[in-house]
């Protein structure tokens, strides 16, 4: 049966969509290194669409600011270094007790149970090398990052969520690439650092929640800046 237009417009969409979303999975978990090119043709071939459709995935990517484009370089996935974290999480300590008070004056039965089970399935993705030390792994990144979302489940500022979940995704780039060389957390890091949260939402205590949440995303950064990439420190030691 021939194809319509439309329904060729509608898979070209849909590859197009696929690929944006494993690039940005790969750039996230830094499967792709910061300040490594990305060969557009490289990626039409891997993935077996057109240039068009990649050069439309890389568009996205560059206004989430995970790639960039360099003069006679081309697309590189978007470098690190401690002040761009440094500078990250000032923003994003805003950004996210922004939401997180929007969102505990609206907060329902329903997003309680949701944040809960979000709770549960970090806590039951947690997986650690025998010695208590936490092991990343795609399941709980994700895990992680759903809790996150349903902290901020009742506030409704779409503008405000989408930056939020920039700010959350470059981020995370620091903790999947520390994690690649270095352990950052115990496994039982993980109840202690994201219980007390969950238990203030429930019990309504706002401004303890927003000062959990602040202390979370400061101590994390912290740990981060303390890892070593490549036997260098993320950030040097002062003197």
């Amino acid at each position: 049966m021939r194809q319509t237009g439309q329904s060729m417009a509608r898979k070209d969409g849909n590859l197009t969509e696929s690929v944006y979303r494993t690039l940005r999975s790969e750039l996230v978990l830094c499967r792709i290194a910061p300040g490594s090119r990305v060969k557009t043709s490289d990626l039409a071939k891997r993935y077996g669409v057109s240039l068009a459709s990649i050069r439309e995935a890389m568009a996205r990517l560059t206004a989430e600011d995970l790639v960039c484009y360099e003069p006679q370089r081309g697309f590189v996935a978007a470098p690190i270094s401690a002040q761009r974290l440094q500078d990250l999480t000032q923003v994003r300590v805003e950004i996210e007790t922004m939401a997180l008070r929007q969102s505990l004056v609206q907060f329902t039965a329903l997003d309680l149970i949701r944040l809960d089970e979000a709770m549960e399935a970090m806590l039951g993705t947690a997986q650690d090398d025998g010695a208590g030390n936490h092991v990343l792994t795609e399941a709980w990144i994700a895990a992680h990052a759903a809790f996150h979302d349903a902290l901020v489940a009742g506030c409704h500022n779409t503008v405000l969520l989408q930056v939020r979940r920039q700010l959350f995704d470059q981020s995370e780039r620091y903790r999947a690439l520390a994690a690649q060389v270095y352990l950052v957390k115990k496994t039982s890091d993980i109840a202690r650092d994201h219980a007390p949260m969950a238990e203030a939402v429930r019990r309504g205590e706002t401004e303890r929640a927003v000062d959990l949440l602040r202390l979370h995303v400061t101590e994390t950064t912290d740990s981060l800046l303390r890892s070593r990439i490549d036997g260098r420190e993320l950030v040097p030691r002062r003197a």
